[in-house]
């Protein structure tokens, strides 16, 4: 286990994370958030957002493919 301190609006929070998940995370939040110094609340939200666009916008993506998975699998 790995351990990432985010500093939002001057408190600290310690995450624990999985050994084989920490560097991709790290990677990820790090584009959106500073890892090394405080981040307002207005950034964690904007990181929260974008996140979660991301994810809407896979989740849709993914949709579609099974879709057309489908489709080839039945024939139509």
């Amino acid at each position: 286990m790995q351990k990432l301190t985010l500093i939002i609006n001057g408190a600290t929070f310690e995450v624990t994370l999985a050994e084989q998940y920490a560097e991709a995370f790290k990677e990820e939040i790090g584009k959106d958030l500073n890892l090394y110094e405080d981040n307002s609340v207005k950034t964690l939200l904007y990181a929260f957002l974008k996140k979660n666009y991301e994810v809407l916008e896979l989740k849709n993506e993914l949709e579609k493919l099974t879709a057309e998975i489908d489709n080839k699998l039945l024939g139509c």
